[in-house]
């Protein structure tokens, strides 16, 4: 009889061991559950805070991309014509204060030297000849140049430098004359790789009048015209786009006196030249004084002579970015 009661309370204590045993270790499995179902939720949350994170980062990443994608597939507004340029460099840096925009165009985006350059910065043709130097920090004439430039207009071969000068080329003009040698030099590429640097796809001594006109007419909403009526030159419309000029008297709101094209000082030089010939004489090209001229000079004139303001054409496809004081920075390809 006790064997027999000493079996069932066995029997009873195995069986509440066993009980307790797997509500253990059915606790065990619910709090494991939980647990990673917690984890496994807070994974998840972090999971989904990390790619909202990296989809506003994309955005971002995509605005700056299209921000940076419309300044240089676009053309930069006219009213930005002047703007200073941050990040361009050359071999010939240090004879430039700053760079300027020029101009824009729907494939390329023009610079122009802030100042003339000094003497000693201005290039020698493949010969070694330099212009001649007038008594002043930049002034010069081209009597010494124009000998290794014989061909005139064939000098000049380059399918986009003879584009800067549409007007005369596309006529099929021809010039053998001292002035149109003196434009070969100052439109030589191979002269002014000096200026042409990281960025640029060539550079040139001066802005020709076409390309000039572009950028006051679409800046200050003028009209000035430039046609070469013969393989001597160009003649000059007004502002209104009227008339036929060998030269051109401007005031300070005529779009021209804008200090993006007009020097007003005299202390470096008298005139800007312009690369193209005048047409009223074979021996004159065209120039912007300081007596607020677009006029005509002898390409020999040893007496005021006149400064050159080395233009850059940029790469397709060079960035930029705006900066808060109306500044531009290149920032790649």
């Amino acid at each position: 009889m006790f064997l027999k009661k000493l079996k069932n309370s066995e029997r009873g204590s195995i069986t509440i061991f066993v009980l307790g045993t797997m509500l253990m270790i059915t606790g065990v499995i619910f709090v494991s559950y939980f647990s990673m179902m917690n984890k496994s939720s807070a994974q998840t949350a972090q999971l989904n805070k990390i790619q909202e994170e990296y989809n506003q980062s994309d955005s971002m990443m995509d605005q700056v991309y299209e921000q940076n994608l419309s300044l240089k597939s676009e053309k930069i507004p006219a009213s930005d014509y002047g703007a200073e340029v941050i990040g361009y460099t050359c071999a010939n840096n240090s004879a430039v204060g700053s760079w300027k925009i020029l101009y824009a165009d729907d494939t390329n985006i023009y610079l122009i030297a802030n100042d003339y350059i000094p003497y000693n910065y201005i290039p020698a043709t493949s010969t070694g000849n330099k212009p001649n130097r007038i008594n002043s920090t930049s002034a010069v004439y081209f009597t010494n140049v124009i000998g290794d430039y014989p061909t005139g207009t064939a000098s000049i071969s380059d399918r986009k430098i003879r584009a800067l000068s549409n007007d005369y080329f596309t006529k099929g003009y021809t010039s053998t004359s001292n002035n149109m040698k003196s434009v070969a030099y100052i439109l030589d590429t191979n002269v002014w790789q000096g200026y042409a640097g990281e960025y640029a796809e060539y550079a040139i001594g001066a802005p020709t009048i076409e390309l000039l006109f572009k950028s006051c007419n679409e800046k200050h909403g003028t009209r000035y015209g430039a046609t070469a009526t013969s393989s001597v030159g160009y003649y000059l419309k007004d502002k209104n786009g009227e008339g036929k000029y060998d030269n051109l008297h401007f005031n300070a709101s005529d779009g021209l006196g804008d200090s993006l094209y007009f020097i007003s000082s005299q202390s470096k030089a008298q005139a800007m030249w312009i690369a193209s010939p005048g047409g009223n004489n074979d021996n004159h090209l065209l120039s912007l004084n300081t007596s607020s001229y677009l006029t005509y000079a002898e390409y020999s004139d040893n007496l005021t002579g006149g400064g050159l303001r080395p233009v850059v054409c940029l790469k397709e496809g060079v960035q930029f970015t705006k900066n808060g004081d109306g500044s531009y920075t290149i920032t790649g390809m």
